[in-house]
């Protein structure tokens, strides 16, 4: 008995077989825009990533957990134990981190699957990890966009929660569409209720867009013409809102680019690809949304 309580008072003998750090990657952000105490770097500007636990792994297996970003933010916060506030991590940060994680359990390759674009068949093709990472192109700080008229708008990169909020909203009013389209009229919906559907489904979008935008802006400039005079610069959220949802289209679209273009995920990374069926050779972008990446393993 005696034993046994020694053994529970002591060093686990086992800790020597606990997992180790498998890499450690830098973030697109540098630890920009976060506050103090937000992240732990490890050495450096680096952070370690562990591979996944039994746990993690059964915790990715749950695309309605990955959807909703519940566990997306308990493997990272269990896998890089650096980031102490998973759900601040801007979108960038947090897929750059979800690439480390998956090379850190499974290896440097990837399998995944592309559709010629000629003729549609599905070919399977590797794609090594490290590659992807390295070629992650890094923030820009007080990122500067000068639209046509003349205004400066300063952006701040888009929030993961902002991503999977879009995430959700692609794949429920993908569904109710899909749905509503199918239904036959003897089923009672009308035609009127049909497009009541369509235009509340795109209304949504459009308010989730602004959404998106207003997050995005940390300050907006007027430049004045003369130099005795200072610009304007505003930074109150309901007058950036007003802007906003009053501004000409042309204005919305590049502000609507500027931020799509800083927030690219991997901009550089594409897939060099021959297909087996048809020896069409294509590049294709390589996408890494939460779902797809860890349940197609």
């Amino acid at each position: 008995m005696s034993d046994t309580n020694t053994q529970n008072n002591a060093v686990n003998p086992l800790k020597g077989f606990f997992r180790n750090p498998a890499l450690y990657i830098s973030l697109p952000s540098s630890g920009a825009f976060y506050e103090p105490g937000d992240i732990k770097f490890d050495r450096g500007e680096e952070l370690a990533v562990y591979p996944m636990t039994a746990q993690d792994e059964m915790i990715t297996r749950s695309p309605d957990a990955l959807l909703n970003g519940d566990a997306v933010y308990k493997v990272i916060a269990s896998c890089v134990p650096g980031i102490i506030y998973p759900t601040k991590l801007t979108a960038k940060d947090a897929q750059s981190l979800m690439i480390g994680i998956r090379c850190a359990t499974y290896g440097d390759d990837q399998e995944i699957n592309q559709t010629c674009p000629e003729c549609r068949a599905e070919s399977k093709y590797n794609m090594n990890l490290r590659d992807v990472i390295a070629n992650i192109e890094p923030f820009s700080d007080n990122h500067l966009v000068k639209t046509d008229n003349g205004l400066e708008i300063v952006l701040t990169p888009v929030s993961y929660d902002s991503t999977l909020a879009t995430n959700r909203y692609t794949f429920e009013n993908a569904s109710i569409l899909a749905s509503m389209a199918n239904v036959a009229d003897e089923d009672g919906v009308t035609q009127t209720e049909r497009m009541e559907t369509f235009r509340n489904a795109f209304t949504k979008m459009a308010n989730l867009n602004l959404q998106i935008m207003l997050d995005s802006i940390r300050s907006i400039t007027i430049k004045n013409a003369s130099e005795e005079t200072q610009d304007t610069v505003v930074t109150d959220r309901e007058h950036i809102t007003e802007f906003l949802n009053n501004c000409d289209a042309k204005t919305s679209q590049q502000i609507e680019q500027a931020i799509a273009d800083y927030n690219s995920t991997i901009s550089t990374e594409t897939l060099s690809a021959t297909c087996g069926e048809c020896g069409h050779d294509y590049e294709t972008p390589l996408e890494f949304d939460p779902v797809s990446f860890f349940t197609g393993s």
